[in-house]
């Protein structure tokens, strides 16, 4: 806490109040140490800490929660300088200057945007997170975001939302696939339910093409909890429902594992549901090693008949996998210069 507060030492009532409160946790120290200076409870300067005069910290009454404290801390700043934290909020836990001026929603007050920042900054809510010229600031901590957010009005929020989801797509309408997901947040922020579900199925494609399977699944299956919002269950929202149920269950390499794992307890008919299901999301999501993988432990366990047809195509794949492995191989030594030239 003295590092924090720029003193050599905290007064005895201060450490005590700190200890007693926050309880070891140390986001929760520094919130009670900074709203304590905020409040003029206490006074640090030229590296010294004092109570303040005539102040008793132990009639003092402060919040039992982090949340607490941080709002307090809020409600002290200038009504100005809370709305610049609460637009913050919304744009992200980092966010970059030039979108907070071009969607802050008081004209008169942007002028005044680098002072409330600067400000911001010096109190340890939102630090400096890139110079200029991509100028560009932090929430300290999630809870401090979450906190300002939560102090707006839900209209507030959504009209901020749709703000910045416009800003987007204005500012990079050439190419916004790295901002898909970006997107699908912010017009979900605005219950812009259309513009929600295209991008949320955009981010899930973009997602599934980079074998990023966790996250796509989370991209689809919000898709059909937004598309019961109106009428946008469109022909995508249908085919992509196939998809979700295969990501919900999580990569066939751990249905695998399950029937494996059901064969040793000598639990057959369940080990084979669970290798059937691997086999069958290997083969939609066209992951080959999966499926070698599922045909391999089918085939290491199944009844004589059908063993011999598993292992061989378990066989066929990893085949296939190793020529086009050599092929790629071959191809890459074939592009480096040759040392003789």
């Amino acid at each position: 806490m003295q590092q924090r507060l720029g003193v050599k030492s905290l007064p005895a009532p201060v450490a005590d109040l700190i200890r007693e409160k926050a309880e070891g946790h140390p986001f929760f120290s520094e919130e009670l140490a900074y709203a304590l200076r905020d409040a003029h409870f206490i006074h640090c300067e030229q590296g010294e800490c004092a109570v303040a005069a005539g102040v008793d910290l132990r009639a003092v009454a402060f919040s039992d929660t982090v949340q607490g404290v941080i709002t307090s801390r809020i409600d002290r700043l200038p009504p100005q300088t809370q709305i610049t934290l609460k637009v913050a909020s919304v744009v992200g836990r980092v966010f970059a200057y030039r979108i907070l001026r071009d969607i802050h929603p008081i004209e008169a007050d942007k002028q005044q945007l680098p002072h409330h920042l600067r400000q911001l900054e010096q109190l340890d809510l939102t630090p400096l997170n890139t110079p200029e010229p991509d100028l560009a600031y932090v929430f300290k901590h999630i809870l401090t975001q979450e906190v300002a957010y939560n102090l707006m009005l839900f209209a507030q929020r959504r009209s901020l939302h749709r703000a910045v989801a416009q800003w987007y797509e204005r500012t990079y309408a050439t190419d916004l696939a790295p901002f898909y997901p970006v997107l699908a947040h912010h017009w979900i922020g605005a219950e812009d339910w259309t513009n929600a579900v295209a991008y949320l199925e955009k981010a899930g494609e973009q997602a599934l093409r980079r074998g990023a399977y966790r996250e796509a699944g989370g991209s689809f299956t919000e898709v059909l909890r937004r598309a019961g919002r109106g009428d946008y269950a469109t022909s995508a929202c249908r085919q992509l429902r196939r998809y979700t149920r295969v990501f919900l269950i999580g990569q066939p390499r751990r249905w695998v594992r399950q029937g494996t794992h059901a064969w040793l307890a000598h639990k057959p008919a369940r080990a084979q549901r669970a290798w059937a299901k691997g086999l069958t999301a290997a083969q939609n999501l066209q992951m080959p090693y999966d499926e070698g993988l599922a045909h391999y432990e089918i085939g290491r366990h199944a009844p004589q008949a059908e063993r011999h047809a598993h292992l061989q195509k378990a066989a066929e794949i990893f085949a296939s996998l190793g020529a086009r492995y050599d092929a790629e191989q071959a191809k890459s030594e074939l592009q480096k210069p040759s040392p003789w030239r």
